[in-house]
């Protein structure tokens, strides 16, 4: 019984909308005060000249203009690009930070799981920082780099879908759309790092495997397929957690600010002061809820967790057919009803979700990386 954890409205329609309105310009424009510039529907300049992107548009499409869903993608994506290497950058730094502190946590809770010993065991604490290499890369990414994308995805919502940014609605796709990339961009990472960490159980050091010895043996396993081990769990439980996460840090941050136990709009980290106390009043709502939100997140995603953790227990047995994410949630299901008691059930679950240490975790993660993310992240 091998089980694992690891833990802007449209103005007029899109039609309406022209590329130029968004003060982007290619090449060189007329310093001519006479004219207005180029807009939608002016003369196309002389070839070779072009002004914007529309007039790029045009000349790439030379049926006529661009069409709405065109234009629309070209806004979205002007507005995506403005700072997003620095976004990025304060995303991934913060995750390093919070991985590199974090990182005998996340191995002494693997191993509590795959030993089924106590997680404050002297065993799980003894190589902490065995394999920290690839957590580093893909825990600073997955972890910093989730705020990043969701606030790629909010302001890709706002524009495509015309959604009001502060909307819950819009909260849900950006956790979404968070999520999924997450799960798409760190499932060979993962896989890698899983493969990694089981072979330091073995008990010849010899089959202790590097990064690379264990990458290649994912290979061997089953060619590019090994590295996507878990890939629906992954983005069933990615999404899931980034949809649940995003809207429950929204309404804790605005009960905080209708308690007045906070200074007002505090709760929603937008705000400078020069008040030292202010900001460190705010620094600290901010973190409570973001680590509400995430162990909440945590708590709901938990069953898709433990599934793909199971499954990723059977990476380093080649002889072992890997469940199903539906295998998996039936033999939690199953072996849940078998407890007599309510009591005896609940303390399954707690177990097998890791509802403790694990949420702990996920909890203290986000939310120090959110903290960090919106220090770096602040605008000048």
């Amino acid at each position: 019984d091998d089980e694992a954890d690891d833990d802007e409205a449209d103005d007029d329609g899109p039609s309406s909308r022209v590329v130029s309105a968004a003060t982007t310009t290619v090449g060189a424009q007329s310093d001519d005060d006479s004219g207005a510039g180029t807009a939608a529907g002016a003369s196309s300049p002389p070839h070779g000249a072009a002004t914007t992107i529309t007039d790029a548009l045009e000349r790439r499409f030379s049926s006529g203009p661009p069409s709405a869903t065109t234009t629309l993608v070209v806004e979205t994506l002007i507005e995506v690009e403005k700072n997003v290497v620095h976004i990025l950058s304060a995303g991934f730094v913060s995750g390093m930070v919070v991985t590199a502190v974090l990182n005998p946590y996340d191995r002494a809770l693997f191993l509590s799981v795959r030993a089924k010993r106590p997680f404050l065991a002297r065993a799980n604490w003894t190589t902490p920082f065995h394999g920290v290499w690839q957590t580093l890369v893909s825990r600073s990414l997955s972890t910093g780099l989730y705020f990043p994308l969701e606030e790629l995805g909010e302001r890709g919502a706002a524009r495509v879908f015309g959604l009001d940014a502060s909307s819950a609605a819009t909260a849900a796709v950006a956790g979404n759309f968070a999520g999924a990339c997450n799960a798409l961009l760190l499932s060979p990472l993962a896989a890698v790092k899983y493969r990694s960490w089981g072979s330091i159980e073995a008990a010849d050091a010899t089959e202790r495997r590097s990064v690379v010895a264990a990458a290649l043996a994912t290979h061997r396993r089953g060619g590019l397929v090994a590295f996507f081990t878990g890939f629906n769990a992954t983005v069933a439980r990615d999404m899931t957690f980034g949809c649940v996460f995003a809207l429950a840090r929204r309404q804790v941050r605005r009960a905080l600010d209708a308690t007045g136990l906070v200074p007002d709009g505090a709760a929603t980290c937008g705000s400078s002061s020069s008040s030292t106390r202010s900001n460190a009043t705010r620094g600290l709502s901010c973190f409570v809820a973001d680590a509400a939100a995430a162990g909440a997140a945590a708590i709901v995603s938990g069953p898709l967790n433990y599934a793909r953790n199971r499954q990723f227990a059977h990476i380093s047995k080649d002889d072992v057919a890997m469940p199903s994410v539906r295998d998996c949630l039936a033999h939690f299901a199953g072996e849940l009803a078998r407890r007599p008691t309510l009591y005896a059930q609940a303390k399954y679950a707690q177990t097998r979700l890791m509802v403790g240490w694990g949420t702990l975790r996920v909890a203290a993660g986000m939310a120090l990386s959110a903290l960090c993310y919106d220090l770096l992240n602040k605008p000048s």
